[in-house]
């Protein structure tokens, strides 16, 4: 009788992959089931800094009808005149060449053939820098009561970030022109734009509860979280 041949290291590495292959599937499985019903539930959820909303919308105060702009844009030292506090957060005139990127983005989103506002709009330096300075000064509540102050560095963001890629957040924003009555009515007269935290929201990467709001404890600031489709504005 002939003696039995040792299976190869190639037979032994196919049995394995053959007896891993259903636990890998069973895994997949367990994994994707519960998920599947997190997603139908729970639906959509973002986070957002209360502090760089109020930031943006100093721009609410700041973009108005062009034809009653009656400051332009204004320069670094013009900024700093103003705002001396934020000589240190914004040296180097990037704000100021920033502000200017955001009006002539305006000029051309104002007079688009399917623009989104009612007239053209642009940008009054000295509102800019009057609602930079009552925000500066005027603590922001978040929805559980806990207050953060707004800083210069967070002015400086939202700047950049409403300035980068020429400006395409302005798509984004909710326009007179575009918004029904409803809204509308809750505006300033002469207001023409709105931000708000729905607009500017990113993914959370939390988990939650639908509904419910999270402040991040490792920030120890301003991000709060939106669970739920409906998400949570002001």
């Amino acid at each position: 009788m002939s003696a039995r041949r040792s299976p190869s290291l190639l037979e032994l590495a196919i049995a394995a992959s053959v007896a891993v292959v259903p636990v890998l599937l069973a895994v997949l499985l367990a994994v994707a089931i519960p998920r599947a019903a997190d997603d139908g539930t729970r639906g959509d959820e973002r986070h957002v800094s209360v502090r760089h909303v109020a930031a943006l919308k100093t721009f609410e105060q700041a973009i108005v009808r062009r034809d009653r702009v009656e400051t332009p844009a204004p320069s670094a030292d013009e900024l700093l005149a103003v705002l001396p506090q934020c000589h240190k957060a914004w040296e180097g005139g990037r704000v100021a060449r920033e502000l200017g990127v955001i009006d002539r983005a305006l000029v051309r989103f104002g007079s688009a053939e399917n623009r989104r506002v009612a007239s053209a709009v642009g940008l009054d330096g000295a509102r800019w820098t009057s609602a930079v300075d009552a925000a500066l000064r005027t603590p922001v509540e978040t929805p559980d009561g806990r207050t953060f102050q707004v800083r210069c560095e967070d002015i400086a963001f939202a700047v950049r970030s409403l300035a980068r890629s020429d400006a395409r957040m302005l798509d984004a924003l909710a326009w007179r022109g575009t918004e029904t009555e409803r809204t509308l009515a809750r505006w300033r007269a002469d207001q023409v734009v709105e931000v708000s935290p729905r607009q500017v929201a990113r993914a959370n990467p939390w988990a939650g509860l639908p509904g419910c709001v999270y402040l991040h404890a490792n920030d120890t600031s301003s991000r709060y979280y939106v669970a739920g489709a409906r998400g949570l504005d002001e």
